[in-house]
């Protein structure tokens, strides 16, 4: 099921233009090289129901960032609430997730790079149902 959620996320975010990488929080600095970018963590699973017919629920958290250049910080924050909103919409809508809610986002006090990057973190929870 993670790996679904992985697949979901990667095919939204490339859909948006974003390229994707995925890995523990405290990597970012040294492999991010390419922007607009969506850095994955791992998924937890915060609720888990049935053994034949299993709902498990996951909290994703995705750190979305792009490069400001010439454009004024707040267009940049303009365009990632849009993308956000469009990437869990996206998510949604993938095969393998019931439902996505619970979506927020908090805007990075300072960069995760080096390459000095506007950037927010996007927390959703991800609905997935299986059937042995």
């Amino acid at each position: 099921m993670v790996n679904d959620l992985f697949a979901a996320v990667r095919v939204a975010a490339e859909s948006l233009g974003y390229a994707f990488m995925a890995g523990n929080a405290g990597a970012v600095a040294g492999r991010m090289d390419s922007f607009p970018a969506v850095w994955m963590t791992p998924p937890k699973l915060v609720a888990a129901t049935g053994c034949e017919e299993r709902t498990d629920i996951y909290r994703l958290s995705l750190g979305m960032m792009a490069l400001a250049g010439d454009a004024d910080q707040k267009e940049v924050y303009g365009i990632l609430d849009t993308d956000a909103r469009e990437l869990c919409g996206m998510v949604g809508a993938a095969d393998a997730v019931v439902r996505v809610y619970n979506m927020k986002y908090t805007p990075n006090m300072k960069p995760l790079t080096h390459f000095a990057e506007s950037g927010i973190t996007v927390e959703f929870d991800a609905e997935l149902f299986s059937y042995k």
